[in-house]
């Protein structure tokens, strides 16, 4: 008889303890959102960390068994004596048995990763949609609001001037009034793609409220800023020849916070709509 042989033993499968509970591939339904599903990734994540582990043991436990069949061997030359067939099988086959298990974890481990990937792709779409406003596909309040704290903390640790473009459809009201809200959904949707057509990639357009947009232009003069708003009402008119936007700007100062620059381009809305009645207008802005 081998020595310790008995120890190692195929038995019961080995390390099958090490994993924990499986993480179910199907996202729990009280998670179905962005935060949920990373929450689901990161157990994922830790799931194949565990099986990795696991399969690592389980590679130390087979390289132990067979320097225990390779000792053996050594042990029955140096006494002159021939192991035990049933034995050396025995450990031979527990050997591969917790190979085959570590190859599975590995796998399984694979496929939890691929299921956190999968997650967390699931919840950064989540995250774009619930940041987008549903008729016009530009952000929505709370979504540009937060954004737009970004870009004033970006532009203060920069110094690069950052402008602010309070836009207000006109006569929205009455177009819903003659034509109805289907027309006057229309409309918004016009002049959120035409805010984004006229504007760069990267500049920020946010639906404020019901005929209201914020439009974020960092790093460009804020006279390029309302060549660029001129620019959006001349297309408007080109495209429907009887919509425009006033616009009111305001300029980033040293002390401001994303309130006061809003409060200061709407207040600059407020003096373009006093001192005209024709649309569209874009104000001198305050700086």
């Amino acid at each position: 008889m081998i020595e310790g042989g008995a120890a190692h033993g195929p038995g019961p499968r080995v390390g099958q303890d090490l994993v924990g509970p499986e993480v179910s591939s199907q996202t729990e339904p009280d998670e179905d959102s962005g935060a949920g599903r990373d929450r689901a990734a990161s157990r994922r994540d830790v799931a194949g960390d565990a099986r990795d582990r696991a399969a690592n043991l389980r590679d130390q436990l087979n390289d132990a068994l067979d320097r225990d069949g390779a000792a053996s061997d050594v042990r029955g030359l140096e006494l002159q004596t021939t192991p035990s067939f049933d034995d050396l099988r025995k450990l031979r086959t527990a050997a591969a048995l917790e190979r085959a298990w570590a190859g599975s974890d590995r796998g399984q481990a694979g496929r939890d990763r691929d299921s956190a990937r999968a997650d967390r792709g699931s919840a950064a779409d989540d995250r774009d949609m619930a940041a987008q406003d549903e008729l016009t596909g530009v952000y929505s309040r709370s979504a540009g609001l937060l954004r737009l704290e970004s870009e004033v903390v970006r532009s203060r640790r920069s110094g690069r001037s950052l402008v602010l473009g309070f836009v207000d459809v006109d006569s929205l009201k009455k177009i819903n009034d003659s034509r109805g809200h289907s027309a006057g959904d229309l409309v918004l949707r016009e002049v959120a793609h035409t805010l984004r057509e006229m504007l760069r990639p990267d500049d920020l357009v946010v639906r404020f409220g019901g005929d209201e947009f914020l439009c974020v232009v960092p790093g460009i003069p804020l006279a390029a800023a309302r060549g660029r708003f001129l620019q959006v009402n001349e297309m408007l008119a080109v495209a429907t020849h009887l919509w425009s936007v006033s616009v009111g700007l305001a300029e980033l100062r040293p002390g401001d916070t994303s309130t006061d620059l809003i409060a200061r381009a709407d207040a600059d809305l407020y003096r373009v709509r006093r001192e005209s009645r024709r649309p569209p207008q874009v104000g001198p802005a305050q700086g």
